[in-house]
């Protein structure tokens, strides 16, 4: 399945109401579950469920000011309220159009993590690039013919490009606080990245005990970035 396409079509013949209800959302879930989630960089709490050959990439997003609760529409799609999702991939590649980026969703491995909550995403020990982020900003459904159902996805992008440096020997690397300032339209103003390492390290210990971890900001996006501050590419 490839996410380019906004929506998609159920459709449900002679059923009751309710019944049609519960049957569209376990097939949102089965589509949702079907595009990608496996490609879900994971986020774990313990030393032992990391894997010998694996890094743990430590991090955390918000926006300034706060998302609003308002600010999404997402018609019982309750898991993605607040869920900023990273497109990672081994190398910057530029985009045809925008849209290009909900496609590589399915297609790419993610970061996901809610706002201003810390992640400690499992990942390949190569570096790799944090092309994008991308939100759920509606979900909403709509008739599309007799007893046919229509699920309609709108989204909104924000610029990335940040090289993320693992090197050899790391087990886990703090990759700093990405603050996105924002007008009231999530519109990026300004990429802050705010070093919290001593911050976080309390609750790093916590789930994590003695493991090292190496601070290696990431950096705001270059000239090159996917997205730019301000326009579309």
């Amino acid at each position: 399945m490839d996410f380019l396409k906004n929506n998609f079509f159920i459709i449900i013949k002679d059923m009751k109401k309710n019944t049609r209800l519960t049957l569209l959302l376990l097939l949102t879930l089965m589509f949702l579950s079907s595009c990608g989630l496996n490609n879900v960089k994971k986020t774990i709490y313990s030393a032992a469920e990391l894997p010998a050959d694996k890094v743990l990439v430590v991090g955390r997003v918000l926006f300034d000011p706060p998302m609003t609760e308002e600010s999404q529409s997402l018609e019982g799609q309750e898991l993605y309220r607040y869920l900023m999702m990273f497109i990672c991939n081994e190398k910057l590649s530029p985009l045809k159009e925008e849209n290009e980026l909900f496609s590589r969703l399915a297609k790419r491995y993610r970061i996901e993590s809610y706002l201003d909550d810390t992640f400690y995403a499992v990942s390949e020990t190569e570096p790799f690039y944090i092309e994008a982020g991308v939100m759920y900003k509606n979900i909403y459904t709509s008739s599309c013919g007799y007893k046919c159902t229509q699920i309609n996805y709108e989204y909104l992008s924000f610029p990335a490009s940040f090289h993320v440096n693992i090197k050899p020997g790391d087990r886990a690397v703090y990759i700093g606080t990405v603050i996105y300032q924002r007008d009231n339209f999530y519109n990026v103003k300004k990429i802050i990245i705010r070093d919290d390492y001593d911050k976080e390290m309390p609750k790093f210990r916590r789930y994590f005990g003695n493991m090292k971890l190496r601070k290696e900001l990431i950096r705001e996006p270059a000239e090159d970035a996917i997205l730019k501050i301000g326009a579309p590419y």
